[in-house]
């Protein structure tokens, strides 16, 4: 609607720019979505994580939903965050940046209890 909306006020737009627009508009969707009360409240609850403000707004886009994710986003995570924290954080971002319907990773076995057991397994 946007981008039709656009070719009314500028005319017709070149098609490499229209498929740029297109899959940028397609990738700020879900963020649209998300509550400003929701991100606010996420934000507020993360400051002693020590997160940069890139890692927040990668966090923000990406909304992890696994440890996989979130260790991608955070810089040297093993060596800044425990488990604990790396857990704690992973729950905060289900709670307040998943929207309603969306698939969440089964919380399993804690991240301190996977280290655990990969630590054990290269000791063999």
């Amino acid at each position: 609607q946007y981008l039709d909306q656009q070719d009314e006020v500028f005319g017709n737009v070149d098609k490499s720019l229209r498929a740029f627009q297109s899959k940028v508009s397609h990738y700020l969707q879900p963020f649209e979505k998300l509550p400003d009360s929701a991100v606010q409240a996420f934000l507020q609850s993360v400051p002693s994580y020590g997160l940069t403000a890139a890692e927040l707004l990668n966090i923000l886009n990406i909304r992890p939903k696994s440890y996989c994710h979130l260790c991608t986003i955070v810089e040297e995570s093993e060596e800044r965050l425990s488990g604990k924290k790396l857990d704690s954080l992973l729950h905060l971002c289900q709670k307040h940046l998943t929207l309603e319907g969306e698939a969440v990773a089964p919380a399993g076995l804690p991240l301190e209890g996977l280290q655990d057991a990969l630590r054990l397994l290269l000791r063999r």
